[in-house]
């Protein structure tokens, strides 16, 4: 986990990121991440006057036939009352997704089976889109709170929603990221694969403790020899 920001920054007012890992029952998406091998982000949510909300939602992978999957699985759970494709035309510019392939959704459900309101009500804010895989959905969210403030609504929206929810780390917003950032939202199911096991393996390591072969041989592909 990521230190905590100095009070004097605090002082000052900076805003601070919080990294969350979060389950809770009764979540299609949650459920859908876990059934297809697909990505998903959360793009927004707005409530509608009869209890309904409508999300956009983007899908992507490394292949259409994944998401088609996915979208046939989404209408079939019976937990969204409706599941629209989107497409764009030249007027509109289209979302900047990772992966090969990508399916933009406008799904409308029931707000109740989501944990976004506990958070905004909180003093929370989206960050970034919300990143749901295999069945954990990871929370990027900016306050103005400090770190006892944060760790107390977070107990309370655990209580509220039975959500399971993991802090992976408190930190300064910064006008200008760190140069070599790699956002794991940013790759298809299939590169984060590769990544996750590179990073495991210790190729990233000084000195390298895994070649680029050697993941190729754990992947089953073909590679540079």
């Amino acid at each position: 986990m990521s230190e905590s920001p100095s009070s004097d920054a605090r002082s000052q007012g900076a805003a601070l990121r919080v990294d969350l890992a979060v389950r809770h029952p009764e979540c299609w998406l949650i459920e859908l991440s876990s059934e297809v091998e697909v990505g998903i982000l959360g793009r927004g949510v707005y409530h509608t006057a009869d209890r309904r909300a409508n999300s956009h939602v983007t899908l992507f992978g490394d292949k259409s036939a994944e998401l088609d999957e996915a979208v046939e699985v989404a209408r079939a759970s019976g937990h969204p009352f409706s599941v629209s494709e989107m497409t764009y035309g030249r007027e509109y510019a289209t979302p900047v997704v990772p992966g090969n392939a990508s399916r933009e959704l406008l799904v409308e459900h029931d707000p109740t089976q989501q944990v976004s309101d506990a958070f905004t009500a909180r003093g929370f804010v989206y960050g970034a889109p919300v990143d749901i895989r295999e069945g954990v959905e990871h929370w990027p969210l900016l306050t103005h709170n400090d770190r006892h403030a944060i760790e107390t609504a977070l107990d309370e929206v655990r209580n509220l929603e039975a959500a399971k929810i993991e802090l992976v780390g408190i930190s300064e917003v910064n006008a200008r990221p760190e140069l070599g950032e790699l956002p794991l939202s940013r790759l298809s199911p299939r590169q984060r694969e590769v990544f996750q096991l590179a990073r495991e393996s210790g190729y990233y390591a000084h000195p390298k403790s895994a070649t680029a072969s050697d993941l190729a041989d754990e992947l089953g592909v073909a590679g540079p020899r």
